[in-house]
């Protein structure tokens, strides 16, 4: 069975809500809210060097990561928003805001 074009715009945006609320979906697919997510910290060599956070299905890159979790291979608890108006040269994943960090 083929869909009619218009059908398959409310079909997706219908899945992606599906995904919304569960801890595991990306962090991509809750964006706008602030998001709680397990991940380890990694350091990454390009263009003179970015952290990142590093979780089961992406990347994030916090503009804000603090001074004492910037270790690489740090396992943390993270509460990360949507930050729309920053840019990076490093272009490793979204950037996100840090809210708050907590060791695992």
């Amino acid at each position: 069975m083929k869909l009619p074009r218009e059908a398959i715009a409310p079909i997706l945006i219908a899945l992606a809500a599906c995904t919304a609320g569960t801890p595991d979906a990306p962090i991509s697919a809750r964006s706008g809210q602030p998001t709680v997510v397990d991940g380890t910290v990694r350091y990454v060599a390009v263009e003179g060097g970015c952290w990142i956070i590093e979780t089961a299905h992406e990347r994030v890159q916090p503009v804000d990561l603090p001074e004492r979790f910037r270790v690489d291979g740090k396992a943390v608890r993270v509460t990360l928003r949507d930050a729309p108006d920053m840019m990076s040269v490093c272009q490793v994943g979204p950037l996100k805001h840090v809210e708050t960090m907590t060791a695992r």
